[in-house]
């Protein structure tokens, strides 16, 4: 549209020339509407360019947010809903029996807590990165995620405070165990001694 009115704007001018050289009485002032018409005209390309600068800029920072908003989605619903499976596991009630039953326990726990100090961690800290570089293009709103980072951060932290409970109570319970199998021991050794009496 203004490339039309740019063609104008050169007319007036060639006619402000044409005028000059014609030697019009009034060709100053002519040259003076000349000067003001073009000084406007530049300003009007310049705010042109400066509107459209900002229009691709902030069309370029739509779609990175957008990109991130899609790709915190793909990756927060499956980090929340492991966070959810393994605070379930490792909040379970258990039974044991015996110390080899808990070495069992204990072996799920390690086998749990390495999958969640990996890829569930790697994950977490994916997550934090895509919120950082959200909050740098100014919007950390998301559409597209069941979750908020909130929510997943609130998660995570259950989980990582559930594993040091769990593996206490793991390694009270294989005390309690190794006491009971030493009473089983001393009461055999005991019923057998009375038994031979």
């Amino acid at each position: 549209d203004l490339t039309a009115h740019e063609a104008r704007v050169h007319e007036i001018g060639t006619l402000a020339n044409e005028l000059d050289e014609l030697r019009y009485a009034d060709a100053d002032q002519v040259n003076d509407r000349y000067a003001t018409i073009y000084e406007n005209w530049q300003s009007l390309v310049e705010l042109t360019n400066t509107r459209q600068q900002h229009l691709d800029e902030a069309e370029t920072k739509q779609q990175q947010l957008e990109e991130l908003r899609l790709e915190f989605a793909r990756e927060s619903a499956p980090l929340s809903n492991s966070l959810d499976i393994a605070y379930e596991l490792m909040t379970d009630n258990y039974i044991a029996n015996t110390e080899e039953d808990v070495g069992q326990l204990q072996a799920a726990q390690e086998e749990l807590v390495a999958e969640i100090q990996g890829p569930y961690t790697e994950s977490y800290q994916r997550l934090c990165g895509i919120v950082e570089q959200m909050q740098a293009l100014g919007n950390t709103d998301n559409l597209y995620a069941i979750h908020t980072m909130d929510e997943v951060s609130t998660a995570y932290q259950q989980v990582q405070d559930q594993v040091a409970k769990r593996t206490e109570q793991l390694a009270t319970e294989l005390d309690a165990q190794a006491k009971r199998e030493q009473l089983r021991r001393d009461w055999a050794e005991r019923a057998t001694s009375a038994q031979t009496w």
